[in-house]
C-alpha cells in the first residue's frame, strides 16, 4: 500500500472522476462520509461496511454494495459482484454499472437538504 500525499480540491475531483468503484472498509461508525459523497458525485459506485452513514449512502445493489464489518469474504463477494455487473451493463453516462445516486455537488446538497427536512 502507498499513499500519494495530500490532494487539493481539484486533485480529489480529478481522482474521483477516474474511479469506477470506491471501497470503504471502515470499522468506525461513520456519520456521513464525505469521501462517499464525493464518489457518488463523480459517478462512482461504493462498496462499504454496513455501519452508520455508510449503509445509508450505499444502498445495497443500488449505488453500491454493503458487507458486514470485518467480513473479508463479504467484501470479496461485493468486489466480485461489482466486477460481474460492470461486464454486462452500461449506465446513462456510458460508464459500466448502474447509474449513480448523485450526479453533482448540487445533487448531493439537494439530497442532504431533503434528508434534513424529513428529519425535522
Amino acid at each position: 500500500m502507498s499513499f500519494g500525499g495530500k490532494l487539493t480540491r481539484d486533485d480529489v475531483q480529478r481522482e474521483m472522476a477516474l474511479t469506477d468503484v470506491l471501497v470503504t472498509p471502515s470499522r468506525w461508525t461513520e456519520i456521513r462520509p464525505l469521501v462517499m459523497l464525493e464518489a457518488h458525485a463523480a459517478g462512482a459506485r461504493v462498496i462499504a461496511t454496513d455501519l452508520g452513514g455508510m449503509a445509508e449512502l450505499a444502498h445495497d445493489g443500488l449505488e453500491g454494495r454493503l458487507f458486514p464489518e470485518g467480513d473479508m469474504g463479504g467484501l470479496r463477494a461485493c468486489i466480485e459482484a461489482e466486477m460481474a455487473a460492470a461486464e454486462c451493463s452500461i449506465d446513462v453516462a456510458g460508464r459500466p454499472g448502474p447509474s449513480p445516486l448523485f450526479r453533482s455537488w448540487p445533487d448531493v446538497t439537494a439530497a442532504l437538504v431533503e434528508h434534513y427536512r424529513e428529519l425535522c
